[in-house]
């Protein structure tokens, strides 16, 4: 399941094609990349399989995941969130159905949202295409 998953509703763009920092940079400067915090990634992935019975549990899922996707860590007082930043195949019949269910759990759990981040990058760059479409 997991790999229908990621070759259906995650653009292959998205995937790690070079393993370093820059190469995340470049990729999360795309147009329509967004940034998705790990439990709505996985919401996602649940809602996908639902009716299957072989999808992965969520450690599994974050660490095939992380081998598959570009992600960021970013640190707040009450512990660190983890984000992946992703290209959604916007041909897919499963995005089409539930694209306004997603981009509404996107920008509902994105790095602002957060009100104890103590890092020093400007939270508000992610996610400014969803944000402009609304």
């Amino acid at each position: 399941m997991f790999k229908k998953f990621m070759s259906d509703v995650i653009g292959p763009s998205s995937f790690k094609k070079i393993l370093t920092e820059q190469a995340m940079r470049d990729f999360s400067k795309q147009p329509d990349v967004l940034l998705v915090h790990s439990p709505v990634l996985f919401r996602i992935y649940a809602l996908y399989a639902q009716t299957d019975e072989t999808y992965e549990d969520r450690p599994t899922f974050f660490r095939k995941v992380g081998k598959y996707l570009y992600y960021e860590r970013f640190n707040y007082a009450h512990g660190d969130e983890f984000y992946y930043y992703i290209k959604f195949n916007t041909e897919s019949a499963f995005y089409q159905e539930h694209k306004d269910f997603i981009k509404l759990l996107i920008l509902s759990s994105e790095p602002s949202m957060f009100n104890d981040y103590v890092g020093d990058r400007s939270l508000t760059q992610y996610n400014k295409s969803l944000k402009e479409n609304e």
